[in-house]
């Protein structure tokens, strides 16, 4: 499951993060007009093998996650993805403008005051500046 359970401070809304990589995906695919991957077709020019990939693929093998994460990007298994592994595949689709726009950067609803207060703290935020009255 697309982490953001609990383990991360910040995360990111997986619905959004679905839409953005469904996007993309379409986009690869008009680039690439194909009817079928993972298999070798053949250069129309000079009838040369040439590989294709999934965009799943793609992104399994550029960001280091199993494809199995994007299906339950897609499936939106999480409501939530960790803020890191939103940001890895953001950056392997060259999308890094669209974290905290389109992409919204939350705090994990799943941690309590009391651990946001003690991680802030560790980043050297005095507790007055955290909380307001």
């Amino acid at each position: 499951m697309p982490r953001g359970n609990g383990k991360d401070p910040l995360v990111v809304p997986t619905a959004a993060l679905a839409e953005v990589l469904q996007e993309w995906i379409a986009s690869w695919l008009r680039d690439r007009p194909f009817s079928t991957f993972e298999n070798t077709k053949h250069n129309k020019s000079d009838n040369t093998p040439v590989a294709y990939m999934s965009p799943q693929t793609w992104l399994s093998e550029k960001t280091g996650y199993d494809k199995k994460v994007f299906r339950q990007i897609f499936n939106r298994d999480a409501k939530y993805t960790s803020l890191h592994r939103a940001d890895t595949i953001i950056t392997a689709i060259d999308a890094t403008h669209l974290l905290g726009s389109r992409i919204p950067i939350v705090a994990n609803p799943h941690w309590t005051q009391e651990k946001w207060i003690a991680w802030l703290a560790e980043r050297g935020c005095e507790p007055h500046e955290i909380i307001s009255d």
